[in-house]
């Protein structure tokens, strides 16, 4: 169901789509099932993760179960807005490879949207609906396996979507989500709110008796069921927070945003000149420095009051990428380590902040219980650090560490409680991003009117030969 973009009208109208039991039979008739998972790892995975989900149809076959990860998010191309869903195998030998790892299956123009009274988008909950039949298929029927000498099927592998992930807006949309960042209630997880009718539900209250600390996941989070609550296994519980968002494009430019302009407004800082202006610069060069001597990739030209938001009337926030922000992050630590910066607790937040980060890149998929522990007393030290900075600054009525509801989703992401241990790291959507600009980059080299079809034409053109140029470990 969409608008017609000539006559403006709500109609049915076909759609192309390149469906994962489609694309999943076609490679493992192919010989290309090695792209799609690694035998040997299989076992550990569904041994850790399966404790987060007792019930799960997967228990018992986790031998012939392979997992998977549906994405979507927005991206801009020809003059608009296109909602790309793609997924991705979760034990892919090339999951670093955004190539060869992640499988699009539409592009729909924002244009076409449908709403209904209720705010739901009828036209991404019919794409929805396709998309879980597809996946209901490939967790029902499963793919044969057949030997390639007698030709007879030998085993059945079947896949299931274990993780939902996205920005923010895609679970909104894609979920039919009563509780989002622009409402009064804005958590799926919880029934914390921003406070304007009781300031003890609001999500800035992180005190243990606050009352939303015991509404995790006891009402469903829409008025109307999502097409994707019907695939099989789902639980709440698979909708998946991105750290990517939440922190380096949220609390993370929040945080860097509000640290700079601090100390770049100390006439007698850590940062030589005699304005702002020559501190700023005096700041862009060391930055710069720090990143060639740790070989990092600074895309940041310079640090300025124009990509600082370093107006009267707004919250300092760092206008940069996602991995520029963990390089100013790591850079303002280093800072604030060789120079005493006279705020004991800001500097405080800047480590913490780093720390988490740090050992949560370097661990592996699922954390150990030192690990664990680390994530636990290290995040909630930032959490109630920045907190304690922005109650700070409302006193002294100063604009800076802004607390945004992205504030309340790394409370999540820091407090999570799985029996599996399970490394947020796995649903951070660097790669994912990086493969949707791809989808959006093929978008604009065809007409608008045949860029759905086209982009999944041009995707499965180029599709063999990414996988062959990857080279990934036979099985």
């Amino acid at each position: 169901m969409c608008t017609d973009e000539n006559s403006g009208r709500v109609e049915i109208q076909s759609w192309p789509f390149l469906l994962p039991h489609d694309l999943v039979a076609a490679m493992v008739k192919h010989g290309q099932l090695k792209y799609l998972t690694q035998f040997e790892k299989m076992h550990h995975y569904w041994e850790n993760l399966l404790r987060d989900y007792p019930n799960h149809p997967v228990h018992g076959h986790e031998a012939t179960s392979v997992p998977l990860t549906l994405y979507g998010d927005e991206g801009q191309a020809l003059g608009g807005t296109w909602m790309n869903y793609h997924f991705r195998p979760d034990l892919s030998p090339c999951i670093s490879n955004s190539a060869c790892s992640r499988f699009l299956i539409c592009t729909i123009p924002s244009s076409m949207y449908v709403f209904d009274e209720n705010g739901v988008n009828l036209t991404l909950q019919s794409a929805a609906g396709a998309i879980r039949d597809s996946f209901n298929k490939l967790s029902r029927d499963g793919v044969p396996l057949v030997d390639p000498e007698t030709g007879e099927s030998v085993s059945v592998l079947k896949f299931w979507v274990m993780h939902y992930t996205g920005d923010w807006k895609f679970l909104y949309q894609t979920f039919n989500l009563v509780r989002y960042a622009t409402f009064e209630e804005i958590c799926w997880i919880c029934l914390c709110t921003k406070g304007s009718t009781d300031v003890l539900w609001s999500f800035t209250n992180l005190n243990d008796d606050s009352p939303w600390m015991n509404t995790f996941f006891t009402q469903d989070p829409w008025s109307v069921r999502p097409a994707l609550a019907d695939v099989d296994g789902f639980t709440m519980r698979m909708l998946s927070i991105d750290l990517l968002h939440a922190f380096h494009l949220g609390v993370g430019r929040d945080l860097c945003g509000s640290a700079i302009r601090i100390f770049a407004s100390q006439r007698w800082g850590i940062w030589s000149g005699s304005n702002i202006e020559a501190r700023l610069e005096f700041a862009t060069s060391r930055l710069k420095a720090f990143a060639s001597r740790n070989r990092l990739s600074l895309t940041l030209k310079k640090l300025s009051q124009s990509n600082l938001t370093w107006e009267t009337l707004k919250y300092p926030e760092l206008k940069c990428k996602g991995y520029d922000t963990y390089i100013v992050l790591k850079w303002l630590v280093e800072e604030v380590t060789l120079q005493d910066c006279g705020n004991d607790l800001l500097a405080c937040a800047l480590w913490a902040a780093d720390s988490w980060l740090r050992v949560l890149s370097k661990s592996g998929l699922f954390l150990t219980p030192n690990e664990e522990l680390h994530k636990l007393q290290v995040g909630n030290l930032f959490l109630k650090s920045y907190l304690n900075l922005a109650v700070g600054a409302l006193e002294n009525r100063k604009m800076l560490y802004r607390l945004r509801p992205k504030f309340h989703l790394l409370f999540h992401l820091v407090n999570e409680n799985r029996p599996s241990r399970l490394n947020c790291t796995l649903n951070s959507t660097w790669m994912d991003e990086d493969a949707m600009k791809k989808w959006m980059r093929i978008a604009r080299m065809v007409h608008k009117r045949t860029a759905a079809e086209n982009t999944l034409r041009r995707f499965i053109l180029g599709f063999h030969t990414k996988l062959r140029l990857a080279n990934a470990p036979q099985r």
